[in-house]
């Protein structure tokens, strides 16, 4: 009898147990809510040109092929801890064990919006206006950084990025 695995989360982490558990014997099925996964540090080379979106992305349709797991993209609607499964686009998974790996931007704790984190998409605010920035932020330094950029380009004291 095959042992098998659910992984719920298409990030680093769920990718990174779907392949590895794959390799322990494991049936794997990832659930993603999206067909990729998208390497935050590289988005600068995106917004400046140097890359295109598919070049900093990974398909995870090709890495199911690749290491021999099943990849399943949709929403997850609800997961049930006791039967080890989760309903995805009306379809109830089961399996012998679950893996939960949607990382923590899905958490909510009070306080969290006074920090920064390695992905997503942030809010620049300058005093003129509000601006969504789909740039990697590390730290408080590069939101200062950016902004400096950002307000130097309207100077004309350096190159304005496509979208600024």
């Amino acid at each position: 009898m095959a042992r098998t695995a659910l992984v719920i989360g298409g990030g680093f982490a769920g990718l990174e147990a779907a392949i590895h558990l794959r390799k322990g014997g494991f049936e794997v099925t990832l659930v993603s809510n999206r067909r990729f996964l998208f390497i935050y540090p590289t988005s600068t080379w995106v917004v400046t040109g140097e890359r295109s979106f598919d070049q900093v992305t990974l398909d995870l349709k090709n890495a199911a092929r690749r290491h021999g797991f099943t990849f399943v993209e949709g929403a997850v609607e609800s997961i049930s801890a006791a039967r080890r499964s989760a309903v995805v686009n009306g379809d109830e998974l089961v399996a012998d064990h679950l893996v939960v790996a949607t990382g923590g931007d899905r958490l909510k704790p009070k306080g969290l919006e006074h920090t920064f984190t390695i992905g997503g998409a942030y809010i620049h605010r300058d005093s003129e206006k509000e601006q969504m920035v789909p740039l990697p932020v590390v730290g408080h330094w590069m939101v200062q950084a950016w902004g400096a950029y950002y307000n130097a380009s309207k100077r004309k004291q350096v190159p304005r990025l496509p979208g600024m």
